[in-house]
């Protein structure tokens, strides 16, 4: 198997971490990454937020329900978009495009050692609105999701998601 694919396999979701810093050069690699992704019409309509201050961490953790982890991460990416940039023929593509951004960022922080779980903000309008406050981003972004980063505390094996039901072949 290739190395691109072990990557891949060997992805979990990782939520606890060394007492560690991120470079800033890696945390920069990763946002490289999460910009390398498709993206409908060519808009890139995405924003990425790096957060390595452990108080901007800390305050996110209290203010998200399912991010306590970020506490302890060396770092986090926050992937927000601006939904009215994202337009083709009508349609929004703003989460699929940061969907496909935040996917790249968590696979190339496996390749580089360390261990990322995806906390979502959107759609939840609570999570939404505490991270645009505490971020103090701008009223036209719409953050999709914080990735909680750092060098992973223990090892993790990861799971064997393939499940051949639902796999179809050519037709229903």
């Amino acid at each position: 198997m290739n190395d691109t694919l072990k990557t891949i396999f060997n992805r979990t979701s990782t939520r606890s971490y060394k007492d560690k810093i991120i470079s800033r050069e890696d945390l920069e690699v990763l946002v490289r990454a999460g910009m390398a992704a498709p993206s409908g019409a060519d808009n890139r309509s995405w924003e990425f937020f790096i957060i390595d201050e452990k108080d901007i961490l800390k305050e996110l953790t209290d203010n998200l329900k399912y991010g306590k982890m970020l506490k302890n991460a060396g770092g986090a990416i926050a992937v927000c978009a601006h939904p009215d940039k994202s337009t083709f023929e009508g349609d929004e593509y703003w989460l699929c495009d940061c969907s496909a951004a935040a996917e790249n960022i968590l696979i190339a922080a496996e390749s580089l050692g360390l261990g990322g779980v995806w906390v979502s903000c959107y759609p939840n309008k609570e999570r939404k609105e505490n991270t645009k406050r505490v971020l103090g981003l701008p009223k036209d972004v719409e953050p999709l999701c914080l990735i909680s980063l750092g060098y992973p505390a223990r090892d993790q094996k990861a799971k064997d998601k393939y499940d051949t039901k639902k796999v179809h072949w050519n037709k229903w």
